[in-house]
This record gives structure tokens, C-alpha cells and sequence, in this order.
């Protein structure tokens, strides 16, 4: 996409002056990238134009339609989308102004459904003992040999756990001093925050936390339910 957007700029003797690359979740609260890109073309009365290579790669939802089309219309920029062989600008009116609110709209329903497929792979995994996400501390995602994707114990992460199980559990530590026995023996920096994760974390005995509600889990456990609840 970069370079159908150098290639494009060049072909009509535009200069390019700065590049922004998006890699946030346009359903984030705040893409600090975008804001950063929507400040710069204000704060630099001589740009001209924002090229883009589609509307769904800049705008996927209202809010960042309504920054973009303020750069248009009270600032005077020209918005290209590449793609689509759409260009808005402060004269643009009738056509292409639809254009432009019917692709932002269907960019949104886009989003939508990329969530809601989020959410049934989500459930669907939750339902089958799986993990939707990031392995733990402790365990480490892997490919098995038939190309499953699973997690299993981290050679390392996993005695850490085991070890700041075994020392709390034993009321000798408080959970500052676990922190400091991890530093100590296996020379890895911990917050106590995080420590507090670990102690709560029941995926270690075999049950998943998400969205407050317990599921079972097939991977292989690092420590026992009794110790857990000690």
C-alpha cells in the first residue's frame, strides 16, 4: 500500500513530507497515530493534501469521518483516496460526497463485523477448553507438529510460578519478598502487581478467567487446585 501511495503521489508531481502508518484498532477510544497525523496536517497550513489508500484504511467509524472531513472543509485540504478513485476536497459536493459518506458508513459495518467474528471465534474456543489469547506468564504458545496452534508450560516462566506458589503458600513471604526471591533466584524483575496476577491467575490449575466467569481448560497445568487454594 506505501508504495501504490509513493507511486501515486509521484505520478501527479505531489510531495510527500511525512508518512503515518496505522497499525491501531480503529475501535480504540483514541488512535494516537491518526490524532497525531489529523494535528500535523493542521499545524502545517502548507500541506495540501492527505493521501490514503482506501477510506476503510484512515476512517472506520463516525468519529474519525468527522476529523477528516473538518480537515476538508474548515481547513482546505484535499483527501485522496487511492483505491477508491475518490478525491474530496472543500468544493466537493452532490456524487462524490456520497460517495464518501456511503464508504465510511460501509467501513463501519466492516468493523462491526470483524468484531462480532472476534467474538464468535472467541466463544467458539471458550466452548472447546481453549484460550482466545496470549498465553499467560508461565506458559508459552506453540505450534504443535500436526500445525495446531497450542500453549504449553515456558521451560522457565513455569518454575517461577510453581516457586512463588510454594513460597507464599507458606506464610513466610509476603508477596514483596516473593517478588524479591524471583530477582534473587532467577534473576527476573517483577512488580508486585504483577505477582499479585500470578497468585490470582487460576489458568495455572486449569480454568480460564474471561469476562469474570470460570472455563476449563485442556492445556497442561502448572500447579495443583489444593495449593492454589492455600
Amino acid at each position: 500500500q506505501m508504495n501504490t501511495l509513493r507511486g501515486y503521489a509521484k505520478e501527479r508531481d505531489l510531495q510527500v513530507v511525512q508518512e503515518f502508518r496505522f497499525s491501531e484498532s480503529a475501535d480504540s477510544k483514541i488512535r494516537h497515530k491518526f490524532l497525531e497525523m489529523i494535528e500535523y496536517v493542521k499545524d502545517n497550513a502548507d500541506i495540501q493534501a492527505i493521501i490514503a489508500y482506501r477510506v476503510d484504511r484512515i476512517t472506520r467509524n463516525y468519529r474519525d469521518a468527522v476529523l477528516i472531513d473538518d480537515l476538508r472543509t474548515n481547513y482546505g485540504k484535499e483527501i485522496h483516496f487511492v483505491y477508491d478513485h475518490l478525491v474530496i476536497c472543500p468544493k466537493t459536493v452532490g456524487r462524490d460526497i456520497t460517495d464518501w459518506d456511503t464508504k465510511v458508513y460501509l467501513a463501519k459495518q466492516y468493523l462491526n463485523r470483524l468484531k462480532e467474528d472476534a467474538h464468535i471465534s472467541i466463544r467458539h474456543k471458550l466452548k472447546n477448553s481453549e484460550w482466545p489469547s496470549k498465553a499467560p506468564f508461565g506458559y508459552q504458545n506453540i505450534t504443535n507438529e500436526d500445525g495446531k496452534k497450542w500453549i504449553a508450560p515456558d521451560p522457565l516462566n513455569s518454575k517461577i510460578v510453581i516457586k512463588a506458589y510454594e513460597w507464599y503458600v507458606t506464610g513466610a513471604y509476603s508477596m514483596s519478598q516473593v517478588r524479591d526471591k524471583i530477582k534473587e533466584i532467577f534473576g527476573r524483575k517483577m512488580g508486585k502487581g504483577f505477582v499479585d496476577f500470578i497468585l490470582k491467575n487460576p489458568f495455572y490449575y486449569g480454568e480460564m478467567r474471561f469476562e469474570d466467569k470460570l472455563y476449563p481448560h485442556r492445556y497442561q497445568t502448572i500447579i495443583s487446585k489444593h495449593l492454589f487454594d492455600q
